[in-house]
């Protein structure tokens, strides 16, 4: 999924949102943070609750 002009994400490789500060952690530990653009909130935000079902 691409969740900004410069960065695409795998979403089986998502472990947690901070949707204040639109941060992504990523990896195994979390240990890789990316920024999501605010248009993609919505998005983002429908998939990650879709897939904790």
């Amino acid at each position: 999924m691409r969740c900004h002009r410069n960065c695409l994400v795998n979403l089986d490789k998502l472990k947690s949102i901070d949707f204040q500060e639109r941060i992504l952690f990523l990896g195994e530990e979390g240990q890789y943070a990316v920024k999501y653009a605010r248009r993609r909130y919505r998005e983002i935000r429908q998939k990650w609750l879709k897939e904790g079902e």
